[in-house]
C-alpha cells in the first residue's frame, strides 16, 4: 500500500469532520501534511508507515509550521482546523491499518501535543481575532430557500398585521438576507440604501456607487417589496431609506429585524456569514479585491478571511493533482505543437 492510497483511503472516509467541515476541508489540509512528510521527513512506499508511527512532537509541530509559512496561512482558526484533521487522520490509521502513534494514544501525550502546538501558534503571531464562519454551500442554499418561500407567500395584510407575531420580520430580514447572500453587503451599507439607489425600470440597485443588475427572481420580488413599501409608508412621502420597518415611530430597521430569518439556519443573527459566503463567491469569479472591499464595505480583515478560505479549498493539491494541472496548463501554450 502506498501513502497516496492511505490518503485516499482516508478521504474516502470522511463525510463531516468534528468542526462541521466538508470533505474538502479535510482534503486541503491533509494533502500539506502529506506534503511535508515527503518533502521534509523524506517518506517513500517503503517506510512511510514507520515514519506516520514514529512522527515526533517536534516534527509535529514543524508540519504545522510548514503549512503556516509555504500557504502564508494568517488566521488561528484556520490552523486549528488543521490541527483536527491531523488528529482525525492519525486516528484514521491507528483504527484502521493499527499503526499508533504515541502522542494520539493517551490524554497526557495528547495534551503535550497540544501545548506544543500553542506555543507554536502564538510564536508564529497569527491573527487571533475571532471570526464569524461564513455559511457553507448547503447553509446558502437552506437560507435561500426559507428566503424565497417567506417572500413569495407574503401578502399585505399578512404584512400590515404581522408587526407583533414575527411576520414582518420574516419578511423584510428575507428580502435583505437574499442581497447580502448574492452582494456581500455590509450591514451599515444595507441601511443606508435610499429609495432612490434602486432602480425600478432597469431592475438595478446601487451599492456603495456600483449599479449592479437584480437577478429576475430576485428583481420580481423587489417590485412586489416596492408596492408593499408604498403601503407602509402612505403619506409618509419624506422617508428615503429603501429598506424600513412596519413601526411607524421607528422605521430605520436594527440588525436583528434585518437578519431575523437567519435564526432558522444558523440559530444566531450574524450576518457576516452571509457576507462571507457572498464575497468568498465573487473572490472565486475573480473580481479585484480592491472592488470587492469598496462594494460590499468590508475591511481588509474581512476580506483576507475570505480569500484564505478560498485558497484552503482550491490551493493546495495532492502532488499527483498539481503534475496534472501543471501538464495540462503547458500543453496550451501556444508553442507547444510546434516544439
Amino acid at each position: 500500500m502506498t501513502f497516496e492510497q492511505v490518503i485516499e483511503a482516508f478521504m474516502d472516509s470522511v463525510e463531516t469532520d468534528k468542526t462541521g467541515g466538508t470533505p474538502n476541508t479535510y482534503k486541503r489540509k491533509i494533502y500539506v501534511f502529506q506534503e511535508y512528510v515527503n518533502l521534509k521527513l523524506e517518506a517513500r512506499d517503503v517506510n512511510f508507515q514507520s515514519i506516520l508511527s514514529a512522527m515526533s512532537k517536534q516534527q509535529l509541530v514543524d508540519a504545522l509550521e510548514y503549512y503556516v509559512t509555504t500557504y502564508e496561512v494568517k488566521y488561528v482558526t484556520t490552523v486549528e482546523t488543521y490541527i483536527t484533521v491531523i488528529g482525525v487522520f492519525f486516528d484514521f490509521i491507528a483504527d484502521t491499518y493499527g499503526w499508533r502513534n504515541p502522542l494520539f494514544e493517551t490524554k497526557s501525550k495528547n495534551l503535550e501535543l497540544k501545548n506544543a502546538y500553542e506555543k507554536r501558534i502564538a510564536e508564529l503571531k497569527l491573527n487571533t481575532k475571532e471570526q464569524v464562519e461564513p455559511l457553507k454551500d448547503e447553509e446558502a442554499k437552506k437560507l435561500l430557500n426559507i428566503c424565497n418561500d417567506r417572500i413569495d407567500n407574503a401578502n399585505i395584510e399578512m404584512i400590515m398585521n404581522g408587526a407583533n407575531n414575527g411576520n414582518f420580520s420574516a419578511y423584510i430580514s428575507s428580502i435583505i438576507s437574499k442581497l447580502v447572500l448574492l452582494y456581500g453587503t455590509k450591514n451599515g451599507s444595507v441601511s443606508e440604501l435610499a429609495i432612490s439607489d434602486y432602480d425600478y425600470e432597469l431592475n438595478k440597485l446601487n451599492i456603495n456607487g456600483f449599479w449592479v443588475h437584480l437577478p429576475d427572481k430576485f428583481a420580481m420580488q423587489m417590485r412586489k417589496y416596492i408596492k408593499f413599501r408604498e403601503e407602509i409608508l402612505v403619506n409618509e412621502q419624506e422617508e428615503k431609506r429603501l429598506f424600513v420597518d412596519i413601526r411607524k415611530e421607528k422605521r430605520k430597521l436594527d440588525n436583528n429585524k434585518m437578519f431575523f430569518i437567519l435564526k432558522e439556519v444558523t440559530g444566531n443573527v450574524k450576518a457576516t456569514s452571509i457576507a462571507k459566503y457572498g464575497i468568498i463567491q465573487m473572490i472565486k469569479l475573480g473580481v479585484p479585491s480592491h472592488i470587492i472591499k469598496e462594494f460590499t464595505g468590508y475591511s481588509d480583515d474581512v476580506y483576507e478571511f475570505c480569500q484564505e478560505k478560498v485558497d484552503e479549498e482550491d490551493g493546495i493539491l495532492m502532488s499527483s493533482e498539481k503534475s496534472k494541472l501543471l501538464d495540462s496548463s503547458l500543453r496550451k501554450n501556444k508553442l507547444y505543437d510546434k516544439m
